[in-house]
C-alpha cells in the first residue's frame, strides 16, 4: 500500500515537472516574438557605438542583411559576404567637412597592436544628409579591425574598433533560449532523482 502512494507521488511530482518543461516551451516560443517587437528598442541601445573626431560625435553601425537585418556593433558574425556600413554624422559641422575614412585589420605581434594596409580607403567631399554608407566583404578574414575617420584640414581623427567572426551570446536568441532550456531541463531531472534516492532509501 505504501509503495503504491510512493510510486503515486512520484508520478505527481513526474507530471508536474512535465508540465512545467512545457509552460517554459511556450514561454521560450512567445519570446521569439517578443524579441522581434522589441527590436527596435534594440537597435535604439546601439547607438551608444559612437566615437568622437574631436568633439564632434559619429554614430557608427553595420549590417549584414544577407543573415538578418539587424544592427550591428562592435561584433560582426559573418565573415563572408557584403557587410554594409553606415556612418551617422550627428554635428552639422562634419558634413561639410573631407573625411578620409579607413578600415584597417589590427593584429598583435610581440604583445604590440599592430595595424597593415587598409582593405577600404575612401574619400567624402562632404555630407549633406549626415549619412555616409560604404560596403566591404572581409572574404573569410577574421580579426580585429579598426575604422578611422579623418580630417587632415583640422587634423582630427576619430576611430572605431569591431571584430569579424565574433558572435555575441543572447538569451532572445535561438541558442540561447537552448542552453536556457537545457539547464532548466537538467536541474529538473536532478530533482526528480533526488526524489527518487529519498523514496527508494525510505
Amino acid at each position: 500500500m505504501e509503495c503504491r502512494i510512493s510510486n503515486k507521488r512520484t508520478r505527481g511530482y513526474a507530471i508536474r515537472v512535465f508540465m512545467t518543461l512545457i509552460a517554459f516551451i511556450a514561454i521560450a516560443n512567445t519570446n521569439q516574438v517578443y524579441a522581434g517587437q522589441v527590436a527596435s528598442q534594440r537597435d535604439e541601445r546601439q547607438s551608444s557605438c559612437s566615437f568622437k573626431m574631436d568633439k564632434e560625435s559619429i554614430n557608427f553601425s553595420a549590417y549584414q542583411p544577407h543573415i538578418n537585418n539587424k544592427s550591428l556593433c562592435s561584433k560582426f558574425p559573418e565573415t563572408t559576404g557584403i557587410t554594409y556600413f553606415s556612418l551617422d554624422l550627428l554635428d552639422e559641422k562634419l558634413r561639410g567637412r573631407v573625411l578620409q575614412i579607413k578600415v584597417t585589420p589590427i593584429t598583435k605581434v610581440g604583445g604590440e597592436l599592430q595595424t597593415s594596409k587598409p582593405v577600404v580607403s575612401m574619400e567624402i567631399t562632404s555630407s549633406p544628409t549626415g549619412v555616409v554608407t560604404f560596403d566591404y566583404d572581409f572574404k573569410g578574414d577574421i580579426g580585429r579591425y579598426r575604422l578611422d575617420v579623418l580630417n587632415e584640414v583640422d587634423n582630427t581623427q576619430g576611430s572605431f574598433e569591431f571584430e569579424v567572426g565574433a558572435k555575441e551570446f543572447e538569451w532572445d536568441g535561438k541558442f540561447g533560449q537552448k542552453v536556457a532550456f537545457g539547464v532548466f531541463g537538467a536541474f529538473a531531472v536532478f530533482m526528480l532523482s533526488a526524489r527518487l534516492r529519498r523514496k527508494n532509501k525510505a
